[in-house]
């Protein structure tokens, strides 16, 4: 952890009151870590890949609409839609959440109560990101008036000096859920007419922790498709 988190320190009553005003803290953690934000991250993500990948957009229902096409192999991440694709498993729900961005120069560090209230400087920006709900199940994407003013009254709570910030905007994500976390396994596809058989990894189910088990989830892609002799 001391590799990627540095200058970690607990701090007491008598400095976490003069950093944030909220009476009932008794200690907090305080440290440096790397930050990236995720509309860059994946740009830049699909900016290493160049030429060599191939864009398609297609909907689709299954994944054995894909059966008769010529691929050797199909990584089903499909977030929300994982399940349906995959058309074997009714276990994934949207978890949604709203967030409240503003301008708030001069704010450079982040701030987390718990998993719900926080507020994180955007990489690059003046803008802080102010957030969240977690609502399961709710596949609307309307913001309600409620919605706003739970977020604001939380996070201005945790950090009084963004109470007086500029709105630049609001929006409001589904989170791609799972009842028993993320599935990750190959499985073989039959082509009902041809009998040919393709080679399926899933991957989806990650809920809000997209970015932070991508990685890990690659690898683990990857010793799929090498154990199970998909590409040589």
């Amino acid at each position: 952890m001391s590799s990627t988190l540095l200058k970690i320190a607990i701090i007491g009553e008598g400095v976490i009151g003069r950093r944030i005003a909220i009476k009932y803290w008794r200690f907090g953690i305080h440290y440096t870590a790397y930050a990236a934000e995720g509309r860059r991250f994946v740009s830049y993500l699909k900016n290493q890949l160049g030429n060599t990948v191939e864009y398609k957009t297609q909907k689709i229902e299954s994944i054995k609409e894909l059966a008769n096409q010529d691929f050797s192999l199909i990584v089903n991440c499909a977030g929300l839609g994982g399940g349906k694709l995959a058309g074997d498993d009714e276990n994934v729900f949207p978890n949604r959440g709203v967030g409240i961005v503003v301008k708030a120069p001069g704010q450079s560090h982040f701030c987390y109560e718990d998993a719900d209230t926080f507020c994180i400087p955007v990489v690059g920006d003046d803008r802080v990101l102010l957030g969240t709900l977690r609502q399961d199940n709710r596949w609307d994407r309307e913001i309600s008036r409620e919605d706003i003013n739970d977020i604001w009254t939380r996070v201005t709570e945790l950090k009084p000096s963004l109470k007086h910030s500029e709105v630049v905007s609001e929006w409001c994500g589904l989170r791609p859920d799972r009842k028993g976390g993320v599935r990750l396994e190959h499985k073989l596809l039959e082509d009902d007419k041809t009998n040919k058989q393709i080679h399926v990894i899933h991957n989806y189910g990650h809920g809000a922790k997209g970015f932070l088990l991508s990685w890990g989830c690659a690898r683990e892609v990857l010793e799929l498709i090498k154990n199970k002799g998909i590409c040589e």
